[in-house]
């Protein structure tokens, strides 16, 4: 492998080889991939992705591919400008990043793509891991078109269209109550996948970095921050990093709110943690963290369409029986 030559922690600095099947470092810090950028920079020049896939794969020399990559035709996501929502929440330059257009309606398939194909390389045939709803969908799609079995343990309130997703693939799901200890499937290039959302920011930005990037907690901040510290070695950015925020999304009725009004001003349907995002555009502006004239992008880490159960319960058709109440859909049988 000559684009990924070792993995090394982030906290001890310790290297690994690429072919390690480790997902954290000895020490138990983050694996990161990797590169040898100052090679790169004399090789590999932005003007090569000129005609190159309408996929994250178009960055294959900054990806731990070995072989053929497993993909659905992942990435390369459309950077939409909100002209309506934008001047109503104060905002001259709103943007938002919508990965709910994957092939799994999720992030996680950028994920899940890269992880797959690094694990069908290194020789692996079965998955065995507790997955977020998302990411159980995304890894079951993925190790079926690579010819893998997974068996996924997810929460017992996933959503039934991630659960009908990961079983349609053929995965063994469990439902498990309580918390679950989320593994991280083939961490390191996991975030190999994800990192490609800052890739396509600075490019669809022709290069022209904005002043933020937000998203929802665990939706990829290392992987985003990851990207542009590579882009910048490389020479392909310059000038000043965008802040990177992450929002969590705790207030639940607001962040649908948030989110419906999206739909209505722009015709989009994002996840709640989008909505959570444009929820949080209002107070950033006033603390002073971000300014009207900035440009900003937020992240939706899902299609709408997934989360028809946190939805539901606001439009009940009327007339209707117990089966058209949406919200009732809860529990996967």
């Amino acid at each position: 492998m000559t684009t990924a030559p070792t993995l090394q922690c982030a906290s001890c600095s310790a290297t690994y080889e690429p072919d390690a099947r480790l997902s954290s470092c000895a020490c138990g810090g983050r694996l990161l991939v990797t590169y040898d950028l100052t090679s790169l920079q004399h090789t590999l020049k932005k003007e090569q992705l000129l005609g190159a896939p309408p996929s994250l794969w178009r960055y294959k020399s900054l990806l731990p591919a070995e072989g053929p990559p497993v993909t659905l035709g992942e990435g390369f996501t459309p950077l939409l400008p909100l002209r309506s929502l934008g001047p109503k929440l104060g905002y001259s330059d709103l943007w938002l990043k919508d990965d709910g257009r994957n092939p799994t309606a999720s992030f996680q398939a950028r994920a899940m793509s890269v992880a797959i194909t690094m694990a069908k390389a290194l020789g692996a045939t079965d998955f065995a891991a507790s997955c977020s709803p998302d990411a159980a969908a995304a890894l079951a799609m993925y190790a079926a078109a690579a010819g893998l079995k997974a068996h996924i343990f997810v929460p017992s309130n996933i959503s039934k269209a991630n659960y009908v997703a990961a079983m349609a693939a053929g995965a063994m799901v469990t439902l498990a109550d309580g918390a679950l200890d989320f593994a991280k499937v083939m961490e390191p290039y996991r975030i190999e996948g994800e990192k490609t959302i800052g890739f396509e920011i600075a490019e669809q930005f022709a290069w022209s970095l904005p002043e933020a990037i937000l998203l929802p907690s665990g939706a990829g901040e290392v992987a985003i921050s990851k990207a542009l510290r590579e882009l910048e070695q490389l020479g392909w950015i310059e000038g000043k990093r965008p802040k990177v925020i992450t929002i969590a999304a705790d207030n639940h009725r607001a962040n649908v709110d948030a989110a419906l009004e999206l739909a209505r001003t722009e015709g989009v349907f994002v996840s709640p943690e989008g909505g959570a995002c444009i929820a949080a555009l209002g107070e950033l502006l006033q603390s002073g963290i971000l300014k009207a004239s900035d440009r900003v992008v937020v992240l939706n880490p899902s299609s709408g369409f997934k989360h028809i159960e946190a939805y539901g319960t606001r439009f009940i058709r009327a007339g209707g029986g117990e089966q058209d109440k949406l919200g009732g859909l809860i529990t996967p049988r």
